[in-house]
């Protein structure tokens, strides 16, 4: 698995024995907004196995690279495409940019959708220098439906907040008993998970929820009376841990 986030390349180390993740060991580097410079060089220090349709990579892109909206039903939206075309138009207009490759999740008619856009430019390079180095790129997709998807089998509640925390910004996407009601992103500063979760409430006029799960780059210290559940950010045990206006 390979993260890109605004300012950092993680890397989960890749073992020669099995070309899967060794564990929990890891390489964390800054790009210096050169990404794409920073993933061929780890990409290349990386050892390849035999047969080489082993040597596989899953991609995750975070902020500024990656968008999400949540699409409310619309009645006369029939097809996949139409959705999809709905979806481009309504993120192109929010970032005022068009280089967008958006995905739409399927839901049951009347169901609001989740969308996701990666920057077109980005994808083209990170598919480019996967090939170069001998990479074969398995998935590519933005982090916080990657994060959701992870950790669907820990989400049952029908009600809740996914908070994911990256390095400049933090997302709040609110879940309810029909699906999915918002999301909001917005940059982080220093007040902590409490206050962040109250602006998001806040400015997206949703009732702060019973239960938040939060995972992602969290802040050393989480302040208040808030109950966060935190999840495993990115692989491994999907066990949620609980913690409470504790240090973590």
């Amino acid at each position: 698995m390979l993260r890109l986030d605004a300012t950092t390349v993680h890397l989960q180390r890749l073992s020669p024995s099995s070309g899967r993740g060794d564990g929990p060991a890891s390489i964390v580097a800054l790009h210096g907004d050169r990404p794409i410079d920073t993933i061929a060089l780890l990409l290349k220090e990386q050892t390849r196995v035999k047969p080489l349709l082993r040597n596989r990579i899953h991609v995750a892109v975070g902020s500024p690279w990656a968008q999400a909206a949540v699409l409310p039903w619309q009645e006369g939206l029939f097809s996949d495409a139409a959705w999809k075309t709905y979806a481009s138009a309504l993120i192109a207009r929010s970032i005022n940019r068009l280089d967008w490759e958006v995905a739409v999740e399927a839901a049951n008619y009347g169901a609001t959708r989740l969308a996701s856009a990666l920057c077109s430019d980005l994808v083209g390079a990170i598919k480019e220098v996967c090939t170069a180095t001998g990479w074969r790129l398995e998935t590519l997709s933005d982090m916080l439906t990657m994060s959701v998807f992870h950790h669907a089998a820990t989400l049952k509640e029908p009600e809740y907040c996914f908070m994911l925390v990256e390095p400049e910004v933090f997302t709040c996407l609110y879940r309810g008993q029909h699906g999915w009601r918002d999301l909001i992103t917005l940059p982080r500063n220093e007040h902590g998970l409490d206050a962040w979760l109250a602006a998001g409430s806040l400015l997206t006029k949703q009732p702060l929820p019973e239960k938040t799960y939060v995972c992602g780059e969290l802040p050393e210290i989480v302040d208040g009376e808030s109950a966060f559940h935190v999840l495993d950010a990115w692989g491994g045990d999907r066990a949620a841990k609980k913690i409470q206006g504790a240090a973590t």
